[in-house]
């Protein structure tokens, strides 16, 4: 693809290195990043969408069947991209795959997740021009008790105040909002984030990227926008799948 190396606040980081092993029930071997999601793999889609919305460049970050998701998204890719490919992908959980995106690109971006499927209507708020300075994590409405992962707790005035992963729903979780597989690292932090985010890589592959975020929250500032249950979406079992696939055709 092309070599620019020009730094964004809308460059669009994609972890699509992931195998998707609980997905294995559907039946399918195929990356769980190229699912069929309203007749389009869920990675197409979002690559589709934020070129729409004003992109202005792109990292994938390929590792499970590398060269199928490569043929798969490159048609796709209109604008500034670049592959990196993950081949630690197997012991990896998805720390790896995004300091190498950094080391590759560094500076301001938003990380997305390859399993999320968002609205076209989310993507203005993205993109909105009263971030363009800030940190911010997206969520998807309420922590809700079937729900498990990424969580965070945010202030009147939207500043967040906590952040966790955690395994189920507990009362002392009330008021928060579940994340949602987007974030924007802004100009302030993504410079330190990607410096933490390195040395928690070299202690522990087997860790969720956002880890050194939550252990450094204190340093690194930023604010909750809710893009709402009918605005986001993330997809980690095959019932969470077959359950969005019958939403979006109803």
């Amino acid at each position: 693809m092309f070599a620019s190396k020009a730094i964004s606040g809308r460059r669009i980081v994609l972890l699509a290195a992931g195998k998707g092993r609980r997905m294995a029930a559907l039946g399918a071997d195929e990356p769980k990043s190229l699912l069929r999601i309203g007749g389009e793999p869920f990675a197409a889609r979002l690559l589709r969408q934020a070129i729409a919305a004003g992109a202005s460049d792109v990292v994938v970050v390929l590792g499970y069947q590398a060269d199928v998701v490569r043929q798969a998204l490159t048609p796709v890719l209109t604008v500034d991209s670049e592959f990196v490919v993950n081949t630690r992908f197997e012991e990896d959980v998805n720390i790896h795959s995004l300091a190498l995106a950094l080391e590759a690109r560094p500076g301001p971006c938003f990380v997305v997740e390859a399993d999320v499927w968002l609205a076209d209507a989310a993507w203005p708020v993205l993109f909105s021009s009263q971030d363009a300075g800030r940190s911010v994590w997206y969520t998807r409405g309420p922590f809700h008790r079937e729900q498990v992962g990424g969580i965070l707790q945010a202030d009147s005035e939207r500043n967040i105040t906590d952040l966790r992963i955690v395994p189920r729903w507990a009362p002392e979780y009330e008021g928060y909002e579940k994340l949602v597989g987007v974030t924007k690292l802004g100009p302030a932090e993504a410079d330190a984030f990607s410096a933490r985010l390195r040395r928690a890589r070299d202690e522990n592959l087997r860790q969720y990227w956002l880890n050194p975020w939550i252990d450094n929250l204190a340093q690194l500032p930023c604010v909750a926008r809710d893009l709402g249950s009918r605005g986001a979406s993330s997809v980690n079992t095959p019932e969470e799948y077959q359950t969005l696939v019958a939403e979006l055709a109803g």
